[in-house]
This record gives C-alpha cells, sequence and structure tokens, in this order.
C-alpha cells in the first residue's frame, strides 16, 4: 500500500485545544498528543464514528481510557493488562515536517518497544495516511503492531476472509460467499471476541449512514502472533463500545531495529441504495471499491 511519501496529500492540521485537527472537505480527524497520540475523532458531516471519553465517564476496571482509537503491540500475553501506559496513554512529543505529524513513544516497560506515529492527509484518494514505525529499543521477544479502534456498539463489522473463525473467539461471524459479517448488537451480553483472519487487507465498520475502512496489507497466518489474528473484533459487555482490531507482522526485530507497518483511514457516506444489512452482497461490493480505489 502506499504511505507517506504519496505526493497528493492535503493542508497540515491545526493545533486546537492542545489537539491536531486534519480537515479535508466534510471530514475531521484529531490527535491527542497528550493521550498517547490517541486518534479521538474520524467524522464526517459531524458524526463521529469513534467512541468518546463519556462511553466510559463511570471507568472501567483499571483503565478508564478505553475510547478512541490507540496502539498496542501483540501479543497481549507479554504484557497481559493494562497496556504499556508508553504506547497507550502516556503523553508524546509532536513534531510536523510540512503536513506530517510525527509522535514518538518511549520504550514499554515491559515489552522494550516504542513506536512513532505519522499521520497525513491524501486528499486525491480521500484517505487518512497512517504509519506506526515499530521500535525495538531493547525487546528480546518479537512483537506485533496493533491498531485498537473503538466505535458504537451498534451496526455492521465486515471483512474478507477465507476461513471461519478461530476456536479461541467467543464472538461469532457469518460467513457469506467469502465475507464474514458480525452484527455486533447480536452478540452475547457478556465481553466477546472475535479472532479471525483476513483475507484482502480490509476492515470495515458500518454506522448508520457511514462506512468506516481500514485498508492495510495482508498477513499470512504464519506471520501472526500467536495466540492473536490479524482481525480481532471486542465487544464490550457493559459499556457501549466496539474494538475494531487489525494485526500487522509478528517479527522480532534486533535491539535498535524498526519496522514500518502503514494502515489507510476511509469514512464515507454509503450509498441511500444499499441496505445496511448482515450479509447484503450490493454492500461489500461498494466496500471492495472503496479499498480499490484507495490503495
Amino acid at each position: 500500500m502506499d504511505g507517506m511519501a504519496d505526493p497528493a496529500r492535503g493542508a497540515a492540521p491545526a493545533l486546537e485545544n492542545g489537539r491536531y485537527v486534519f480537515r479535508m472537505g466534510e471530514l475531521e480527524f484529531e490527535v491527542n498528543p497528550a493521550l498517547g497520540g490517541r486518534i479521538t475523532r474520524f467524522s464526517l458531516g459531524g458524526t463521529n464514528v469513534l467512541t468518546g471519553p463519556e462511553v466510559v465517564a463511570q471507568g472501567q476496571g483499571t483503565l478508564p481510557n478505553m475510547y478512541g482509537s490507540t496502539f498496542w503491540t501483540s501479543p497481549q500475553s507479554v504484557w497481559s493488562w493494562p497496556p504499556e501506559t508508553a504506547l497507550d496513554s502516556d503523553p508524546l512529543p509532536s513534531t510536523l515536517d510540512g503536513d506530517v505529524l510525527s509522535l514518538v513513544s518511549q520504550a514499554g516497560a515491559t515489552t522494550g518497544y516504542g513506536v512513532q506515529k505519522r499521520f497525513a492527509l491524501d486528499a486525491a484518494r480521500g484517505r487518512v495516511l497512517i504509519e506506526y514505525v515499530l521500535q525495538n529499543h531493547s525487546g528480546t521477544q518479537a512483537a506485533a503492531p496493533w491498531e485498537v479502534s473503538r466505535v458504537p456498539k451498534e451496526g455492521l463489522v465486515l471483512f474478507a476472509a477465507a476461513s471461519p473463525a478461530s476456536a479461541a473467539s467467543t464472538l461469532e461471524s457469518q460467513m457469506i460467499d467469502g465475507i464474514a459479517w458480525i452484527d455486533v448488537q447480536r452478540g452475547p451480553a457478556t465481553d466477546s471476541k472475535l479472532f479471525q483472519d483476513g483475507s484482502e487487507g480490509w476492515l470495515a465498520y458500518v454506522y448508520r449512514d457511514l462506512v468506516f475502512i481500514k485498508v492495510f496489507d495482508d498477513v499470512a497466518p504464519a506471520d501472526q502472533a500467536s495466540g492473536e489474528a490479524e482481525i480481532e473484533i471486542f465487544v464490550n459487555g457493559s459499556f457501549d463500545y466496539v474494538e475494531v482490531e487489525q494485526q500487522g507482522p509478528y517479527a522480532l526485530l534486533p535491539v535498535g531495529g524498526a519496522a514500518s507497518w502503514r494502515v489507510a483511514w476511509l469514512l464515507r457516506r454509503k450509498p441511500e441504495g444499499i441496505a445496511a444489512t448482515l450479509g447484503n452482497a450490493a454492500l461489500a461490493a461498494w466496500v471492495r471499491q472503496q479499498v480499490a480505489a484507495a490503495r
């Protein structure tokens, strides 16, 4: 997938109330450097598809900031819980290089890995470009990059898949013509999670009349972290959010080494004539068209 070197980028972000806000027509994309470089807004026409702090205002266990989109390393078994604050929530220094926003974390206390996050707009293809550069400061174990995006607990999730969900899943997907579908409101009343291998390098979430699509390079099963999966969907049983997650290649970097992982975000208004219903082939075909145009 084309990355940060794309020549058709949009405007640089504006610094507003301590947050960087990218704008492209009706689209807004906001990054909070004070909270680990977390993405706190991805909106079109004023509707944010990411959840905010009000969703977990009463707190959730040891970490009451479960909102927006963040970055972790995989597998979770290395750091258990809560996430390493160096990557997830500590304030990050930020710099602007033209229209590219860059933030750099310290190394996680357990893993020894840090991350550089880079964000830019691509006006020509209507996408947000994200690059996560995983950096091994002192780690002795392999790691994979992991993007965790929290969205409201309604709507549909869909992605291309060549095989069913793994046996470790407590959340089911329905396979129809090579597409895995999840109606998140039909999930169990308790916390539940799906682990499944994607096959085309995209993941979509349908929220009312909007469709949030992530585009990335497909990862073969042999290159995925142990006990994890390329695509993971977590439905929280107590709070109004779902985690739409994807992971990159699992590798042991040499100390001092780094590896880039690129993701593109799209936010589109769904055509009125295409119903947001589970298994709708027209919806899957339209999403694939958006992915192909954005690559």
